[in-house]
C-alpha cells in the first residue's frame, strides 16, 4: 500500500484533492494573510508528523529507516524519506 493509495479512512474526507489544494491558496475573507499563513504551516506540520521515520533492525543487524505511514507491513516498507517528505524537503529548498 503506498500513501496515496485508497486507504479505510478515505470516507473521512469532507475535500476533494482540488479543493485542498484551492483551500491552501486562497486567502478567506475574515482570515488574514498571518493566520492563513500559520494554518498551512500547520497542516504541512501534520503531514510530516504522519511520515515520520521508523528506525528498524534488519535480520542483520543493519539499522534502516522506513516512513512510518507509508509502511505497509514488514515486508513492503517505503524508505525514509518517503516521496511525501521528499517533496516537501524540495520545496523548502
Amino acid at each position: 500500500m503506498r500513501c496515496d493509495s485508497n486507504r479505510p479512512d478515505r470516507d473521512r474526507l469532507i475535500m476533494t484533492h482540488d479543493e485542498l489544494l484551492a483551500k491552501l491558496w486562497i486567502l478567506p475573507v475574515n482570515v488574514t494573510e498571518l493566520q492563513h499563513g500559520a494554518k498551512a504551516v500547520q497542516a504541512l506540520r501534520a503531514v510530516v508528523e504522519l511520515h515520520k521515520s521508523y528506525p528498524y533492525t534488519n535480520y542483520r543487524g543493519e539499522q534502516l529507516h522506513f516512513c512510518n505511514h507509508c509502511m505497509d507491513d514488514e515486508i513492503n516498507n517505503t524508505d525514509y524519506p518517503c516521496l511525501t517528505i521528499q517533496a516537501i524537503e524540495k520545496e523548502l529548498m
